[in-house]
Parts: C-alpha cells; structure tokens; sequence
C-alpha cells in the first residue's frame, strides 16, 4: 500500500467516514503510521485479498440494554 496516495485519502475524510483499501499483503507499516496519526483501521483477510479499513474520528458505543424499549 503506497502511503503517500493512502494519506492523501484519508486526509478528505470527514469524522466517521471510512475508506477501504485492497491489497495483497497486509499493509503493516501503513497501518501502523495511520495508527500513530490517530486514525481507526482494521484489516479482514478474504480470499488472499486484505482489505484494510480507515476511519477517521471517535466510534460511538452503543449500549444495547440501555436504549432498550421496555415498554
């Protein structure tokens, strides 16, 4: 994964929109310099493809019993 275009990318992303990235081998150096800048990723191997996912901003958490209707 060339960094130079991925940073570019990720740099247009607004809070919470994520972008995918498909390679053939997992991009460790990448992700862990977009780790450093503060950016979300994760990585989902599939058919000998990796496709590496960036998200920008904060993940909201989302508690399943507390907005729960008990009505």
């Amino acid at each position: 994964m060339p960094i130079n275009p991925v940073l570019r990318r990720v740099r247009t992303l607004e809070s919470g929109q994520i972008v995918e990235f498909v390679t053939a081998h997992l991009p460790a150096p990448g992700i862990d310099l977009l780790r450093r800048k503060g950016y979300q990723t994760w990585t989902i191997e599939n058919d000998a493809w990796f496709h590496t996912f960036i998200r920008t901003g904060t993940i909201a958490i989302f508690d399943r019993d507390e907005h729960r209707d008990t009505s």
